[in-house]
């Protein structure tokens, strides 16, 4: 009987099964960002230039949508956000239905929100509107896809909150921010204030309340102690910045060059937001050190947890103690349109970021097609932003994430048509193996 039962296991693992088994669930999600109310009134004043096939943004342009970049956390206001009626009464190019749903559409001739609003509903509705107001659209496939109409909090419920539990139960998460300039990374992974709080500001509020619920459960039983530290570091060509210690300018060659990192503990939310903003200030004055203000754009940047517990079985016993350790990292990608020699001149920086593309591909296709000895040897090594990330890369990691952030309008059009490209297709290929192997 015990026979039958683990040829059963073996032969159709659940999803945690398969994290037991040292087999991450990989989650593709796509995020279309609302636009703002300056951007909006923007449109109509805009003109669009052509650059090697890339939309670029004039200087008038950039002014207007200068207050709507992300700031850091609980420092500044974001843009004025809009209402439901200041969408309805905008045209987008990149969309998907208003309740989650898998694709995304990409027209090229922008389609009344109000149209998408009245027919495109849930995600049957694609189906019944291909032939007709989608007609000649491209149709991309996600695991699940947000529009703007979705709120922070409920983009984080449905994407990232688990990563709280599997982080006290000393599994790793690893989050990846894809997409172009502007398409809103910072804003799903830092967000603004108030209700416009990004994931790790919300991750970090949901695991402090989770610590202080079980040090409660645990008080009798046993004395657990829990800490919870943060880290943060850019990542350009080969060079990494501690930027909570911004003297830390390391150039990495080898995994051997990685030195430790500055930790600073986080005893609340507040203490996030603190350090969040100081390494933003950091990565300015990195820039201007570097004599390159564009770096941000064409840099990795990394927002890492780290939770370290500790349980105390016995009260008379110090040795009785046993510990764990598990990550959990936020990653913003460097925009993807800077792989395009027009917006990256620059051979060097253009090679790094796409060496980082592809060793991301090679990554998740390696692990749904179960090959464990090719990652270490060949792909964390061949890209130094992977190696860097190795501790939420292991046995006990539990999911990695894929994030899509895009611009709905017209003016970035064709910088998101080619990321959804990209991960829609490494979305299709994962699948194909992981289907693959599950029959097997």
């Amino acid at each position: 009987k015990n026979k039958t039962k683990t040829a059963t296991k073996m032969s159709s693992p659940s999803s945690d099964e398969r994290s037991q088994l040292g087999h991450p669930q990989l989650e593709f999600y796509c995020r279309i960002r609302p636009t703002t109310v300056e951007e909006n009134q923007g449109q109509s004043k805009k003109t669009k230039k052509t650059i090697g096939g890339a939309t670029s943004r004039t200087s008038s342009h950039r002014k207007s949508i200068k207050s709507r970049k992300s700031t850091p956390t609980g420092t500044k206001k974001r843009s004025k956000s809009p209402t439901r009626d200041d969408i309805l009464n905008e045209s987008y190019s990149i969309f998907t239905t208003e309740r989650a749903g898998d694709t995304v559409v990409a027209a090229e001739e922008p389609i009344s929100n109000k149209i998408i609003s009245s027919n495109l509903k849930g995600a049957g509705d694609i189906e019944r509107f291909k032939h007709d107001i989608l007609e000649g659209a491209h149709l991309f496939k996600f695991d699940k896809a947000f529009s703007p109409f979705y709120k922070q909090e409920k983009f984080y419920m449905e994407t990232s909150k688990e990563a709280c539990h599997h982080a006290l139960q000393g599994k790793n998460t690893l989050a990846l921010f894809f997409g172009p300039t502007d398409g809103g990374k910072s804003y799903c992974l830092r967000g603004a204030e108030g209700r416009e709080r990004g994931l790790t500001v919300r991750f970090c509020e949901d695991l402090m309340d989770l610590i202080k619920l079980e040090r409660q459960a645990s008080y009798r039983s046993a004395e657990k102690r829990v800490q919870v530290f943060v880290s943060i570091f850019q990542v350009h060509v080969d060079y990494m910045t501690d930027l909570l210690n911004v003297e830390k300018r390391t150039k990495l060659t080898q995994a051997s060059d990685i030195h430790s990192l500055t930790e600073e503990i986080v005893r609340n939310p507040s203490d996030l937001t603190r350090h969040i903003n100081n390494s933003l200030q950091a990565r300015k004055i990195a820039a201007i050190h570097a004599g390159d203000r564009l770096q941000k754009f064409k840099s990795h940047f990394v927002v890492r947890f780290k939770i370290v517990q500790k349980i105390k079985k016995s009260a008379r016993h110090d040795l009785d103690t046993t510990s764990s350790t598990s990550y959990v990292d936020f990653v913003e990608l460097a925009g993807s349109e800077r792989v395009h020699p027009d917006m990256t001149p620059n051979e060097k920086e253009r090679h790094a970021i796409s060496l980082t593309f592809n060793s991301i591909n090679e990554l998740l296709v390696a692990l749904s097609m179960n090959r464990f000895s090719d990652i270490d040897k060949k792909v964390l090594r061949g890209s130094l932003l992977l190696e860097l990330l190795k501790p939420s890369l292991n046995e006990f990691t539990n999911s990695i994430k894929l994030f899509t952030a895009l611009a709905p309008t017209e003016l970035y059009f064709r910088q998101s048509v080619t990321a959804l490209s990209y991960s829609s297709k490494l979305h299709e290929v994962v699948r194909k193996f992981q289907g693959a192997r599950d029959e097997i």
